[in-house]
């Protein structure tokens, strides 16, 4: 009985080890975190260049730095991450503009400023994440991003729908600080820019705005992931850990049983000794019974 006992204290504080223990974790597989958790904010500055449909034919100079095709911008975003590989941004950006066929002279190419923003939602996607399997202590990651909103020219008061795609690169720099550089194209309807424009909305007819940005990103709330258990690996540790004491335990039965046989065994043993005792003649004494005769050497009076 002790050593059953015993067995199952070892059994209880092996189980409490177990828990103890480094549990294995799944590469791709994470522990959904709260609502609340993994939100940030971002802020950036941007050098951006435009290219309009209508320029087409005039062959100007494609460079993004000519001072009559680009500007700086600024923006802000604010997002959340549902896994480590897929979130979503909400994304304003601008406000300085170009109407590139203000003047077809680009030396003298003036005045053709168009204020501008544009708010973009877009799903991002963690490459790194998605490929090499999420680890908290990576300092670089690549992202890609595509999505869909619509831009305002306040110079001309007009509304043009838009698409946008891109790279963004960032690098930890603290717990929740990261730096960032994102390469992006945004793609107008014609009229961003006042321009006349054509019927056909093809590719080739669009306004494009392709800007390069260096920004900063803030975590808000916890911006951690906790990795899936690997439970194809935890059943079968536990598996071996309960068949090892299952073992253990028919062991003992065993010990059990043969204890208690040799305990029978040696009951027996003594009852057959005492019985024995009880039995031998050598120790029993016979009492001659009165017969009334007198003795044969006696003599009649």
């Amino acid at each position: 009985m002790k050593k059953i006992l015993a067995l199952l204290a070892l059994a209880s504080v092996s189980m409490g080890s177990f828990a103890q223990d480094v549990v294995p974790e799944e590469k791709y597989s994470i522990a959904t975190n709260s609502f609340g958790s993994n939100w940030f904010v971002q802020a950036g500055l941007d050098w951006n260049a435009w290219y309009s449909a209508e320029e087409r034919g005039h062959d100007l100079s494609k460079s993004p730095f000519k001072k009559f095709r680009s500007n700086p911008g600024i923006s802000l975003a604010f997002g959340k991450w549902f896994t480590p590989g897929i979130g979503l941004r909400t994304k304003i950006q601008g406000f300085w503009g170009k109407k590139v066929d203000a003047d077809w002279n680009e030396d003298t190419n003036e005045g053709n400023g168009n204020k501008y923003w544009v708010a973009n939602e877009q799903v991002m996607f963690n490459l790194t994440n998605l490929f090499k399997g999420y680890k908290e202590e990576r300092v670089w990651n690549m992202m890609a991003f595509a999505g869909a909103g619509v831009g305002r020219s306040m110079t001309h008061n007009n509304y043009a729908m838009n698409y946008s795609l891109g790279l963004h690169s960032a690098w930890k720099v603290a717990e929740k600080v990261q730096l960032f550089a994102e390469a992006g194209l945004n793609t107008f309807d014609h009229n961003i820019d006042n321009c006349a424009g054509s019927a056909d909305q093809s590719w080739t007819r669009r306004c494009k705005n392709y800007y390069f940005e260096l920004g900063v990103t803030y975590n808000l709330g916890s911006s951690r992931w906790r990795k899936a258990p690997d439970m194809d690996i935890v059943d079968t540790l536990h598996q071996s850990e309960l068949d090892a004491l299952n073992a253990a335990l028919e062991d003992a039965n065993a010990e059990t049983e043969r204890l208690r046989g040799l305990l029978e065994k040696k009951q027996a043993g003594e009852k057959d000794s005492e019985h024995a005792i009880d039995e031998d003649p050598a120790d029993s004494v016979d009492i001659p019974a009165d017969s009334g005769d007198a003795p044969a050497d006696s003599v009649e009076q």
